[in-house]
């Protein structure tokens, strides 16, 4: 198998391949062309793709780029990201990290102040997400590829609740920016625009998908919220639920 991993995040890289490290006798990972600067990825990245088939070889593409699938059709699978590789696809022995149907991640935070989205979480879905900017934290989201993540999520002045996050441009929407979008997995019987929200992301689910129809989007962001509160009572996620950055929000004004 041949893992065309184009331009995606040298973290995320050696993440999956220290993972894929008893694979690698079985597997050979192509991480071509890491330090281009990016330009037309189809120059650079088709190409591995091309020798990959040309070897005989089952190809996996990884666009690092949004909306750019379309550049790998020659490729036998075109995942989001390395963390949707499943080896057991291609005959290989599977990892066997991923828990309760979701993967452990090195925990990592956002914050600032709730604000007003496209106003579809309520009214449309009815689910209430609580947005956060992306402004100042682009560094952070290109480290991060679009998907539902999952954590705990500190309200000023209310208290710690779990929560399921969606990173991305919506593919169902079409949204032309990256937004994110808490939905903080409790009853509130009001709004919160302005309160002060920290998020430490602990898990993640899924990449982000398009859908045939509102009803079935609608049906897997509860199927997520299931998954997430499940996985957020094991001992490996809970732990988090008393990191002193969701704290540092119970304190803080408006």
């Amino acid at each position: 198998m041949c893992l065309s991993a184009g331009f995606s995040p040298l973290k995320t890289l050696r993440g999956s391949v220290r993972v894929c490290h008893a694979q690698l006798k079985f597997t050979h990972v192509r991480l071509n062309m890491q330090h281009v600067r990016v330009t037309r990825p189809d120059t650079y990245v088709r190409p591995g793709v091309t020798a990959g088939k040309a070897a005989g070889m089952a190809v996996v593409a990884v666009p690092s780029l949004a909306k750019q699938s379309h550049l790998y059709t020659s490729a036998d699978e075109v995942i989001n990201s390395l963390l949707d590789l499943q080896l057991e696809k291609w005959g290989l022995p599977a990892f066997q990290d991923r828990i309760e149907g979701t993967l452990p991640l090195e925990p990592w935070c956002i914050g600032g102040p709730v604000i007003k989205g496209f106003g579809r979480g309520s009214k449309v879905l009815g689910i209430p997400t609580a947005n956060l900017s992306p402004e100042g934290y682009s560094a952070i989201l290109s480290e991060h590829p679009a998907g539902v993540y999952f954590g705990w999520a500190g309200l000023s002045g209310r208290g710690v609740y779990k929560m399921v996050m969606s990173i991305g441009w919506n593919p169902f929407f079409n949204n032309t920016e990256k937004t994110i979008e808490p939905w903080l997995l409790h009853d509130f019987n009001e709004d919160f625009y302005g309160e002060e929200l920290h998020l430490v992301v602990v898990g993640y689910i899924r990449p982000e998908a398009t859908f045939s129809s509102l009803e079935a989007l609608i049906a897997k962001i509860h199927e997520d919220r299931k998954i997430a509160e499940r996985a957020l009572e094991l001992p490996q996620y809970l732990k988090y639920k008393d990191d002193p950055y969701l704290k540092s929000s119970l304190h803080q004004e408006n």
